[in-house]
């Protein structure tokens, strides 16, 4: 007698590990898109505490970055070249990245997704009063995850708020303030 698989045993197998797979790929995926939205917030509070200490030492908040990831941004948090008086860093050990990368084109100039902090004089052009406000704008954010970052740190209200997203530029970008305007 020849041993072996028939074909409808051959057939059920490959039907049950299709069934699995169809059940545990859709978890593992979201799974995966907690943990990038999970290391977005843990970026924010840690960018958070490195402007609070820049603040603390030197008496004024980092000045807004030229454009996306700029040496000038390193230097107020890594390298202190060119900072004001009390500065007592490096506040970062290195840069962040985001964990989406994507290319897009900011001021004609091609750039790679990344954080970008931004300074404001005052919370006025965000609807919330006066005062300084400091924020970071993570670039190539999809929207879903944009959402679940705006859910944890606002009022899940991505046009309005202390997050913000805009879809149709840098990839899709969500700008959160860290510090002012109420925190």
């Amino acid at each position: 007698m020849k041993q072996g698989f028939t074909l409808v045993e051959l057939i059920v197998v490959i039907a049950i590990i299709a069934i699995l797979a169809a059940v545990i790929a859709p978890n593992a995926f979201r799974a995966i898109e907690k943990a990038k939205v999970a290391k977005v917030e843990t970026d924010l509070k840690t960018f958070k505490t490195a402007a609070l200490s820049y603040y603390s030492d030197t008496g004024q908040w980092p000045v807004d970055g030229a454009t996306w990831l700029t040496a000038e941004e390193t230097a107020m948090f890594i390298s202190g070249a060119g900072q004001p008086t009390g500065w007592d860093g490096p506040y970062l050990e290195r840069w962040p990245d985001p964990p989406w990368h994507c290319n897009f084109v900011y001021g004609g100039v091609p750039m790679v997704g990344t954080y970008d902090w931004d300074h404001w004089p005052t919370c006025a052009a965000w609807g919330m009063g006066g005062g300084d406000t400091t924020a970071v704008a993570a670039s190539c954010i999809p929207r879903t995850a944009a959402t679940m970052v705006d859910q944890h740190q606002d009022d899940g209200n991505l046009a309005g708020g202390r997050a913000r997203f805009n879809a149709g530029y840098a990839g899709g970008f969500l700008n959160v303030i860290i510090v002012g305007c109420g925190s």
